[in-house]
């Protein structure tokens, strides 16, 4: 059995779906025939819920079984009087506040509310029964405390979100395990201020290993992270980035096809997507885009997979793709926003000591949000980031940061107002090095 809890930290306001109406929320089917459970099942799912909310409060008993129906359901667990509380502990190195402190370090996290720091506990111990249960925290500052996103994955949640579209998105591809197919693939990979490197190639354990992109036996699937069991491989596909995009990457034997790999996560996206191998071509070339919000001086960043800490939108060039193309399409696969670049801030790059040629490029741009485009920053997760949140430069530093510089050196300057330094061109005084490249 899959089960969805949706924990709610909304002060004042109502879980966005009760027990009650838990078997409506979404499509609850049987992995095994797609078809939609019965009254039964329904309420099964929902007692399910109900249990893992009722163990997560009293922080006693276990949780067993890993059935092979997909089915999901939401509990509402309730909530503690609100009141002053300690910080939370994540990542982020948050300091816990004493009452009447003084005023607190400019950047540092807001207190947390009983009701949040309640629901952070609760997280905690439905991980800890139930490793395979998709758990989503909703908060009202799901986009604009990255404090709270790195306290509430790190407290075992899989999803951090305040978007009811989000949620149902979120679900839907719950009730798609084993009955329909994954999305369209993304064809970008990540870069950063460190050079990109490619993976090395899996290499099969044994000679007659299935070769990579071969079909595993219908629900022979093990999750190498969960144990959930019962999974195709393209269910597999699917489960991993969703269920687990945030925790550390690993090198195992892949289920689905018996290599063992350096990066189970990579290997499963790239070489078991329903239909085929589908490999990234990397290349080092690539945009990283300042996403700046004026109004209020904050900057749209990605929530990084596997626990790396937070950066700009941005990754490498597909082959042939103009840079203002390969920044718009990592701005709407990572952080999910449609942006307007205004000009180029800076350029990257690292030379061959021999030739003099260069072995790495990386061009970053100045954004902002058009008039009239949607704010809602990503909050599904998926293989491309964990999702995005809006940070000011005064809170960088409280902050895990994949790779520094580039927001250390331009969030403060364009939140004083600075200018963007070039136009939206190539700078003159890098034409030649980019003379191979469509801009």
């Amino acid at each position: 059995m899959i089960v969805c809890l949706v924990l709610n930290a909304e002060e004042g306001m109502g879980a966005p779906h009760s027990p009650a109406t838990a078997a409506s929320l979404a499509v609850a089917t049987d992995s095994q025939s797609a078809a939609p459970l019965g009254a039964t099942a329904e309420a099964e799912a929902e007692a399910a819920a109900k249990g893992l909310a009722s163990l997560a409060l009293s922080n006693g008993g276990a949780h067993t079984g890993n059935g092979t129906g997909a089915c999901q359901a939401a509990a509402e667990a309730e909530a503690e009087p609100a009141g002053k509380e300690a910080n939370g502990g994540g990542a982020a190195g948050a300091q816990a506040q004493a009452d009447g402190a003084g005023a607190p370090e400019p950047g540092a996290p807001a207190p947390r509310s009983a009701l949040t720091q309640h629901m952070l506990g609760v997280s905690r111990a439905v991980r800890a029964a139930c490793p395979h249960a998709f758990i989503v925290l909703w908060h009202p500052a799901a986009i604009e405390d990255p404090h709270l996103r790195i306290d509430a994955f790190s407290a075992g949640a899989s999803m951090v979100s305040c978007f009811p579209a989000h949620l149902g998105e979120a679900l839907g591809q719950l009730g798609g395990l084993g009955t329909s197919s994954p999305p369209a693939p993304s064809t970008s990979s990540t870069a950063s201020d460190a050079d990109p490197t490619a993976p090395a190639a899996p290499t099969p354990s044994d000679p007659t290993a299935i070769p990579c992109g071969a079909p595993a036996a219908p629900g022979a699937c093990v999750c190498a992270w969960c144990g959930q069991s019962g999974l195709t491989a393209d269910d597999l596909w699917l489960h991993q980035p969703l269920y687990h995009v945030y925790e550390v990457n690993r090198a195992s034997p892949c289920c689905a096809c018996g290599n063992r790999v350096d990066n189970l996560a990579v290997h499963v996206h790239e070489y078991h997507w329903p239909g085929g191998p589908r490999p990234e071509v990397r290349i080092p070339l690539g945009s990283a885009v300042i996403v700046h919000r004026r109004s209020d001086n904050k900057f749209l960043c990605v929530q990084e997979f596997a626990d790396q800490g937070f950066w700009v939108p941005g990754g490498c060039s597909d082959p042939g793709e103009p840079l203002t193309r390969t920044a718009l399409r990592e701005c709407w696969e990572e952080v999910g926003v449609e942006v307007k670049l205004h000009g180029v801030v800076e350029v990257a790059y690292r030379l061959c000591p021999t030739t003099g040629r260069p072995t790495w490029r990386l061009m970053t741009f100045y954004a902002t949000i058009p008039e009239g485009a949607s704010a809602q920053p990503k909050t599904l997760p998926c293989f491309e980031s964990a999702g995005a949140c809006w940070v000011g430069a005064d809170q960088l530093h409280t902050l895990p940061i994949r790779s520094p510089r580039i927001p250390e050196t331009w969030f403060p300057h364009f939140a004083r107002g600075g200018a963007c330094p070039h136009p939206l061109a190539v700078p003159r005084e890098y034409l030649a090095m980019f003379a191979d490249v469509p801009f």
